[in-house]
């Protein structure tokens, strides 16, 4: 869920979990991770095709065999977005998240994982532009006496 502070910068609140099963010639079992973050958008321009910047913090936790628990993490990024219509946005973004966690991966102080993301948005609210206001009435004209004579 995010908001436009500003005409070129978004700021999301967002959550994520990924969860898989562990090959057993590598220790075997069942890995998950959730995420809970904040994530600011630095948008240039006002073209079609907007592209942004993206840098974002969020705290991780990890839950696997040997490791339950929190660690900070980070990711930057670049991304591109743009309008399906008055209410839906099209956005598409990679980067690299880094992950503080000392724990799960054995003799290292974190590691990190390159992503790709599609999204469809919606905004809730308000349309993509704010309605133009209308144009000022000009005031009817009005004719002066004729001279009296």
């Amino acid at each position: 869920m995010g908001k436009f502070i500003a005409a070129n910068t978004s700021v999301d609140v967002f959550f994520d979990r990924t969860r898989r099963k562990v090959d057993s010639a590598v220790g075997g079992g069942n890995w998950s991770n959730n995420n809970l973050g904040v994530a600011a958008r630095f948008y240039m321009g006002q073209m079609q095709w907007r592209p942004y910047l993206l840098a974002g913090v969020m705290g991780s936790q990890h839950q696997d065999p040997g490791n339950h628990g929190w660690s900070p993490a980070a990711e930057l990024g670049l991304g591109l977005s743009t309008a399906i219509n008055n209410s839906s946005d099209f956005r598409v973004e990679g980067g690299y998240r880094y992950d503080w966690d000392n724990k799960s991966v054995i003799n290292k102080s974190g590691f990190g994982d390159w992503f790709l993301g599609l999204s469809i948005l919606s905004r809730i609210g308000e349309a993509a532009a704010p309605a133009p206001a209308p144009a000022p009435v000009a005031p009817a004209a009005t004719t002066a006496p004729a001279p009296m004579q």
